[in-house]
């Protein structure tokens, strides 16, 4: 049975810290608000995960999610980090922004079956809530939305509920999401691909690495 706990996701009672760290070591789903929308989080470690991704979200043909980390120099664990990597993360990271890298030859780290053909796509939150999980767990976490696949991610925990049931081991609710626009997913490979348009702008990204000298 799941549970649910209400909590604050700008102050996070260490309690709720304990409890979801506890259920993603122990392989377990987790449903907590980020500074976009709800997401999804199980250790990204394991081989397991991406059939149980499949399974609560239902979809057969089921897209790599990408992982938070707590910083970039756990994210340089298992992917390749160049000089544009570093300028975009140091500009817009903590923040709505997934970096999509390529993975460093022989990483153990993330699960081979979480890997995409375009590579590792990172996220470092500037939830606090989700801050303070990534920088307790042992491993990365996944970072996909929560939701069933095809539909809209629900705005409240009620809904999400709804949607995915008891394949959630803990939802933590933190109320209505923030915004109903993803984070903004760049694929970094020589140069930059949007794969995503989210709340950071493509013109805002392009804007920044020519102003930084970065190409």
């Amino acid at each position: 049975m799941s549970r649910v706990v209400a909590c604050n996701p700008a102050r996070p009672d260490p309690s709720v810290i304990d409890d979801a760290v506890s259920v993603i070591h122990a392989g377990g789903a987790v449903v907590a608000p980020t500074e976009t929308q709800y997401g999804l989080m199980l250790r990204a470690d394991s081989e397991q995960t991406l059939s149980r991704l499949q399974e609560i979200k239902k979809r057969p043909e089921l897209r790599k999610p990408a992982v938070f980390v707590r910083d970039m120099a756990m994210a340089e664990t298992f992917c390749t980090i160049d000089s544009m990597t570093r300028a975009l993360a140091g500009r817009f990271l903590p923040g709505p922004l997934t970096l999509v890298l390529a993975p460093r030859p022989g990483q153990t780290v993330i699960s081979e079956s979480l890997i995409s053909p375009d590579g590792i796509g990172v996220r470092i939150s500037s939830s606090p809530l989700v801050a303070a999980i990534a920088g307790r767990v042992s491993c990365p976490i996944t970072a996909t939305s929560a939701n069933i696949s095809g539909e809209l991610t629900p705005a409240t925990v009620p809904e999400i509920r709804a949607a995915l049931g008891d394949g959630i081991d803990l939802y933590l609710d933190g109320g209505p999401c923030r915004s109903v626009v993803p984070s903004t997913v760049v694929k970094i490979a020589g140069g930059i691909e949007i794969l995503r348009h989210g709340l950071i702008s493509e013109a805002e990204i392009k804007s920044f690495l020519q102003t930084a000298g970065v190409s």
